[in-house]
């Protein structure tokens, strides 16, 4: 997709809307309900940093922009016995000017995928069950291509991706890590600024990280 995207076939990206939600962790920690992630002193926050700082990493990493701007608002809505947001919604404003929104929830099988709105087309990822990949150009032409299936936790998914391995090889042969621990840091940065948005109910800018 960040090939296509990379080709100038869609122009530039102008908006953009990314969704990921799940049941929440207790479905997958061993912990259940009594794990830290619902716990405001262990956790600090829920949804949002669970699964938003993966929204914004991808978005960052897919445009390769920084986020400059946020609107947000966070809340607990859905979990009971639990002191951090389960769903959180953000407004971004990227270093392009391109607009977007992301929406993240432990509020069931909610889905994970994005949507790209560009120039002359739009380009929808993991939003088709069958086409991983889809392409609407503004002249009605549609390209739809199949990839593998997108990364999860399950059958050792995260070993699998080879991020792990390049870490660790890194580390052994003193060499930069692929992905250094600033590129963490610009996403929590933009996490940090929703935080502040929303206790403010302002606008708020992403720190330079």
């Amino acid at each position: 997709g960040k090939e296509i995207y990379q080709s100038g076939l869609l122009g530039k990206c102008i908006g953009f809307s990314t969704t990921f939600c799940h049941g929440g962790p207790e479905n997958w920690s061993v912990d259940g309900l009594k794990c830290q992630f619902f716990k405001k002193k262990l956790a600090g926050l829920g949804a949002l940093a669970d699964l938003g700082v993966h929204k914004i990493d991808f978005i960052r990493w897919f445009l390769e922009e920084e986020v400059e701007q946020v609107c947000s608002m966070h809340d607990t809505l859905v979990k009971r016995n639990c002191d951090v947001d389960d769903t959180a919604f953000a407004i971004f404003r990227m270093s392009s000017g391109a607009i977007g929104q992301m929406f993240a929830g432990w509020i069931g099988n909610g889905g994970n995928g994005t949507t790209l709105f560009c120039q002359k087309g739009k380009i929808m990822l993991e939003t088709d069950p069958e086409f991983p990949v889809y392409v609407e150009l503004a002249n009605g032409e549609k390209v739809c291509i199949k990839t593998r299936k997108i990364q999860t936790n399950e059958g050792g998914g995260q070993y699998g991706s080879g991020v792990i391995d390049g870490f660790v090889t890194a580390i052994r042969s003193g060499k930069k890590v692929p992905i250094p621990g600033e590129e963490g840091g610009r996403s929590v940065a933009a996490i940090l600024a929703c935080v502040e948005s929303a206790k403010t109910r302002k606008f708020a800018k992403v720190a330079k990280v």
